[in-house]
């Protein structure tokens, strides 16, 4: 067994158990009234919104519990993604539609990361991913909500992409030559 490996104590996996089951719960209620029409929306429009809500959330607590930050990451993923899901219907109301919204699905990566990065207090990495799936998810989201055409941001995008790779080889030849001299 490696170093890295998670072992819990039996209360932190019934804690995670509990909790889990809890949140099962809720989204049983939830979908239930739903279902009796408490809710000016049906059930075809809630179930996959909160369902992914209520996985996200059993990741997140999971994670915190457990001290686990890739638990915690995949919870923050599934809910920033799940957003997009919830607002979706919403969104077909204004102008530009869906098409404002997808551009999350590009961010949810950095959101997650930002999330574990405050959590972890591991900046470093954290930083450089953020960074990353935020630009390409600008991108995106200045052609879907500004309608900025595909012909300006391509080339932006793919400029960005040549300098992100100019900068991570400049890092790890400067890293590499100062682990041979060292």
């Amino acid at each position: 067994m490696d170093n890295d490996d998670i072992i819990l104590s039996p209360r932190q996996k019934l804690a995670c158990s509990i909790s889990a089951g809890a949140l099962l719960v809720a989204l049983g209620i939830f979908l239930l009234l739903v279902g009796v029409g408490v809710f000016p929306f049906g059930l075809r429009l809630a179930l996959i919104p909160a369902s992914l809500v209520t996985v996200g959330l059993i990741f997140i607590v999971a994670g915190i519990i457990q001290d686990n930050v890739v638990a915690l990451w995949l919870g923050c993923f599934i809910l920033a993604a799940s957003t997009v899901s919830i607002f979706a219907p919403l969104a077909y109301t204004v102008r530009r539609g869906y098409s404002i919204l997808y551009p999350l699905y590009i961010a949810a990566p950095g959101i997650a990361c930002l999330v574990t990065m405050i959590y972890s207090r591991e900046f470093k990495d954290h930083i450089k991913a953020i960074i990353f799936f935020f630009v390409l998810s600008g991108f995106f989201f200045l052609n879907s909500a500004f309608g900025v055409p595909w012909v300006i941001v391509l080339p932006l995008m793919l400029a960005s992409f040549g300098i992100f790779i100019i900068v991570v080889a400049v890092i790890v030849r400067n890293r590499i030559k100062g682990n041979v001299e060292n």
